[in-house]
C-alpha cells in the first residue's frame, strides 16, 4: 500500500544534492491560485501548486505560436454561511505556540503539505513562504509572501518570521520547541528573506517541521504578544489565516469570523475564506456528535468513532472523508521506565508484549474498520518501516512462561492509566480482558487528560496508553522518544535511542536514513518498554453540502471549504 508514503520528493532532492555537489535547489514556484479540493467532495478544480524544486519543461513554458488563446472558466463556488465543528477537548489555549492546538483558520505557517494523488506521496507546498532555496544542506533560505497582514493589521515580514521562529526555539514553555529544535540561529537577508542555520543536515526533516502539518508551528502576531502578554493565550489569537477571533468560551465554543484582508485569494479571485464565520463546539461523547451531524446542527466532525462508520456511509446526508495518508496508533502503550513493577524487569515487559492479542483488538475495537499494528510511532511509508522487524506476536503460552520467569508464577496486578474518553475506555476494557487470560490482573485508572498528562509526568502511573497521531516525518518522533522533550510524558531515556535518533535526522541519504531507522526500532523491540495494538485512518464525518475539505496530514484544513447549499 501507498497510502502512507511520507515526504519523499524533499529527500529525492537532498540525494540529488549530495550526488552533484551542492548546487542551490531551484525555488519553489508559488501558487496561483487556492482551490476547492476535487476529489471527494466534486470541488471545482485549478491548477496545482509546482511540486518544490521542480523545474518548468520548455514545453510547458509557453504556448505553440499558432495555439489560440482560450478562455479559462471560473468556478463556481458559493460564499458565505457558518462552518459549525466539534471536537473532543479544548485546547488548553489559543496560542499554537505554547499549547497544543492546530486551527488552521486562524493561522498560518511557512509552508505546507498537499497530498500528490498521482505519485502518493504529500509534496511540501508554499504558504507563507512563496519559494525556499538549499545552499548547503544545513541551510534553507526562504522567500516570504509580501503585503501579508495579521488580523491586528500589523505587517508580516522577515523580522517578525525571525521573531517568532526565535520564541518557539526560546521561550521555556514552548510546545512548538520539539519542531524547530533542529534550527540553531535565523538571520533576516532582507525585508522578504530569511535564513534557517541548522543544527546539522538536516533538511528534510525540518521543511516537514515548519509546515502546517507541525500544529504548533503557526505564526502569530509580536505587537499582539507584547501588548497581551500571557493574556494572548487566552484572548490573543491574532493570526494571518482567512478567520479571526470573537470569543472563546473554554470547555464550550469558540467563535470566528472571516477576515476581510487575508492574503489568499479564492477560485473566484476573491480573498479566502467563502464562509462568513466558524464555530468550534467541544464535545466529548462521539455518539453526540454524530447525534447532532444526523439532525444537523454540525457540519463536521473531528473524527469518526469505527463503530459509527458504518453509519455516516448509509446517511446520504452525510459523508466519510479521510486523510489520503495518515492515521492514529490507537493504542500505543509504554509502562513507567523508571521505578515500579516493570521497571528492570524485561521478562515482565516482554510477557505484557506477547499477551496483547492485536487482531482480535483491531476488530473488537476497531470494528472492522482498523488494521492491527506492532510498530510504536512508525507506519507504513517512513523510512526504517520494514515488516520484516522483529514484533511481538500474540503468544499466550510464551507470555505466561515470561511471567514465571519474571517472578510472577501467580501473576500481577498493575494500573492502566488513560485519558478516560469513549473511545479509549473501550479499548481499555478489552485490553483488561486480553491481559487478564495469562494472569495479568488491569486496574483501570481513567482520567481527564490534562489530569492524565500530569500523572505521567510526576511518574505516579505502572502502565499508561494514548491514541497516538503522528506527523509526517519519524524526526517528529523525537518529541516522544529523546530525553527531555515535550511530548516525552513518560519520561523515557535511553542513550541509545537518543544517538539512534540524531543519526536519523542528520542522514540526507534515504537508503541509510531507513537503515537507521531500522535501527531505532530494534532498540524499541529489544527494550519492550513500548507498545502498540491497532492503526485506524484518519477520518471525519461530513455534511453532504461541505465542499472544498482539505487535509494537512492529519489535521483537518478548513480554510478553502464552501457549502454547496
Amino acid at each position: 500500500m501507498k497510502r502512507f508514503m511520507y515526504l519523499i520528493t524533499i529527500l529525492a532532492l537532498l540525494a540529488l544534492f549530495a550526488s552533484c555537489g551542492a548546487p542551490a535547489a531551484t525555488p519553489t514556484a508559488a501558487p496561483k491560485a487556492s482551490a476547492p479540493q476535487a476529489a471527494a467532495t466534486a470541488a471545482p478544480t485549478a491548477a496545482q501548486p509546482a511540486t518544490p524544486g521542480a523545474p518548468v519543461s520548455a514545453a510547458t513554458a509557453a504556448p505553440a505560436a499558432t495555439a489560440a488563446p482560450t478562455a479559462i472558466p471560473v468556478p463556481k463556488v458559493r460564499r458565505g454561511g457558518e462552518l459549525r465543528w466539534a471536537v473532543p477537548q479544548q485546547p488548553t489555549c489559543l496560542d499554537p505556540t505554547m499549547c497544543q492546538t492546530s486551527n488552521h483558520l486562524l493561522y498560518d505557517a511557512l509552508t505546507a503539505v498537499e497530498w500528490n494523488e498521482a505519485k502518493q506521496v504529500w509534496d511540501i507546498v508554499p504558504e507563507l513562504a512563496t519559494s525556499w532555496e538549499i545552499p548547503k544542506p544545513d541551510t534553507i533560505i526562504f522567500k516570504l509572501q509580501k503585503g501579508v497582514k495579521f488580523h491586528d493589521g500589523t505587517d508580516f515580514n522577515a523580522e517578525i518570521a525571525k521573531w517568532n521562529l526565535d520564541r518557539m526555539r526560546q521561550e521555556p514553555k514552548s510546545w512548538a520547541k520539539d519542531y524547530v529544535q533542529l534550527i540553531s540561529s535565523v538571520d533576516v537577508l532582507d525585508p522578504d528573506t530569511i535564513k534557517l542555520n541548522l543544527r546539522s543536515n538536516s533538511v528534510a526533516p525540518q521543511l516537514a517541521g515548519v509546515s502546517a502539518a507541525a500544529d504548533p508551528v503557526a505564526f502569530v502576531s509580536k505587537a499582539a504578544v507584547d501588548r497581551l502578554g500571557e493574556e494572548f493565550q487566552r484572548t490573543g489569537a491574532v493570526g494571518t489565516g482567512p478567520m479571526q477571533f470573537v470569543e472563546w468560551r473554554p470547555s464550550d465554543y469558540l467563535k470566528l469570523k472571516k477576515f476581510p484582508n487575508h492574503w489568499r485569494k479564492g477560485v473566484d479571485g476573491q480573498p479566502l475564506p467563502y464562509l462568513d464565520a466558524a464555530t468550534q463546539r467541544v464535545i466529548a461523547d462521539s455518539t453526540v456528535h454524530l447525534l447532532e451531524m444526523r439532525s444537523g446542527t454540525l457540519d463536521i466532525n473531528d473524527e469518526v468513532d469505527p463503530k459509527d462508520m458504518a453509519s455516516v456511509r448509509s446517511n446520504p446526508d452525510l459523508k466519510l472523508q479521510a486523510s489520503p495518508s495518515a492515521g492514529s496508533i490507537k493504542f500505543t502503550y509504554g509502562v513507567n521506565p523508571n521505578k515500579g513493577k516493570f521497571y528492570q524487569n524485561l521478562k515482565l515487559r516482554q510477557a505484557l508484549e506477547y499477551s496483547l492479542d492485536r487482531e482480535s483488538l483491531a476488530k473488537v475495537v476497531g470494528f472492522g474498520e482498523t488494521t492491527p499494528h506492532q510498530y510504536p510511532f512508525w507506519i507504513q511509508g517512513y523510512p526504517g518501516w520494514d515488516t520484516k522487524n522483529p514484533s511481538y506476536d500474540y503468544n499466550p503460552d510464551k507470555a505466561k512462561q515470561l511471567l514465571t520467569e519474571a517472578g510472577f508464577p501467580n501473576g500481577l496486578e498493575f494500573s492502566l492509566t488513560f485519558p478516560s474518553r469513549t473511545e479509549e475506555q473501550r479499548i481499555s476494557q478489552v485490553a483488561q480482558a486480553m491481559w487478564a487470560k495469562v494472569g495479568l490482573k488491569v486496574v483501570l485508572d481513567g482520567f481527564e487528560r490534562l489530569a492524565w498528562q500530569n500523572k505521567l509526568k510526576t511518574g505516579d502511573f505502572d502502565a499508561t496508553f494514548w491514541s497516538g497521531t503522528l506527523g509526517p516525518d519519524p524526526d517528529q518522533n523525537t518529541r516522544n522518544l529523546v530525553t527531555g522533550m515535550a511530548g516525552n510524558w513518560i519520561g523515557y531515556s535511553t542513550p541509545q535511542m537518543d544517538k539512534c535518533m540524531d543519526e536519523g535526522r542528520t542522514t540526507p541519504d534515504p537508503k541509510a536514513r531507513h537503515e537507521v531507522y531500522v535501527k531505532c526500532q530494534k532498540i524499541i523491540y529489544e527494550e519492550a518498554i513500548w507498545g502498540s495494538g491497532y492503526l485506524k485512518t484518519t477520518t471525519c464525518a461530513a455534511r453532504s453540502k461541505v465542499q472544498g475539505l482539505k487535509w494537512q496530514w492529519r489535521v483537518q484544513d478548513f480554510r478553502e471549504v464552501w457549502f454547496s447549499q
